[in-house]
């Protein structure tokens, strides 16, 4: 029974995606006034022309694909983690409130995303901002960073050296861990840099997802909005 539960989980993830610590302590103030193509890193002797070439819609596609992937490999390794049907319908109906910046493009939201935004940098280049509850703890720090690195063209790192690359940020929803990775290597249509900064943290049963990710440039101009948004978060909990 246990395995046909995961293999359909498992099934429903994959369909899903088709259709759409360093201890140190920062404090983050508030100002007053939505899953990229996986960037794939060269293995060795792997010429960086074979990899392959990223645009805006491919970004999206495979970035809902890792996310499902991700959230099926985790309820392989322990059913309580990892994403169900059933905790996507919970979390779309408690999902917290915020304030979107003004610039961004509010998307429709899916199963995953119960925030889905996108906004156009000024050289015409796409990012996207998703918001994406999990089961658990979503898989763990330590491999979320390292899914991250893969999608800007990053090699993978240690557990401990991930966790390092992660910094804690407090906002009014408490305490996030906050990751910016920027890649080397021009992997969106062979011009443009892959660059993430994500946000994550565990409440009760469930581990959320804060990610904006595209184009270098783009997404580097839109951070301050995003920590301003992750300022504005409300959780409907009592944590």
């Amino acid at each position: 029974m246990k395995n046909t539960q995961l293999l359909s989980l498992s099934f429903a993830l994959i369909i899903t995606a088709s259709s759409c610590r360093s201890d140190n302590i920062t404090s983050y103030k508030v100002p007053t006034d939505t899953q990229p193509s996986t960037a794939h890193a060269a293995a060795p002797g792997q010429n960086q022309a074979s990899m392959p070439v990223l645009n805006g819609d491919s970004l999206r596609r495979e970035h809902s694909a890792e996310m499902a992937g991700a959230a099926a490999k985790a309820v392989a390794a322990n059913p309580h983690e990892g994403m169900s049907m059933t905790s996507a319908s919970k979390n779309q109906a408690n999902k917290p409130t915020w304030t979107k910046p003004a610039s961004w493009e509010e998307k429709p939201t899916t199963t995953l995303r119960v925030g889905n935004f996108e906004i156009t940098g000024k050289n015409g280049q796409k990012a996207q901002i998703s918001v994406v509850p999990l089961n658990g703890t979503g898989g763990g720090e330590a491999a979320n960073v390292n899914l991250w690195r893969s999608q800007v063209g990053l090699a993978p790192v240690s557990d401990a050296e991930a966790l390092a690359l992660m910094t804690r940020q407090k906002f009014p929803a408490g305490e996030f861990g906050v990751v910016d990775l920027a890649g080397k290597d021009p992997l969106i249509e062979k011009k443009y840099k892959a660059h993430i900064v994500a946000a994550m943290q565990v409440r009760g049963d469930s581990a959320w997802f804060f990610k904006l990710m595209g184009e270098d440039e783009t997404v580097a101009a839109a951070k301050q909005d995003f920590l301003q948004f992750l300022g504005s978060v409300k959780f409907n909990d009592k944590e």
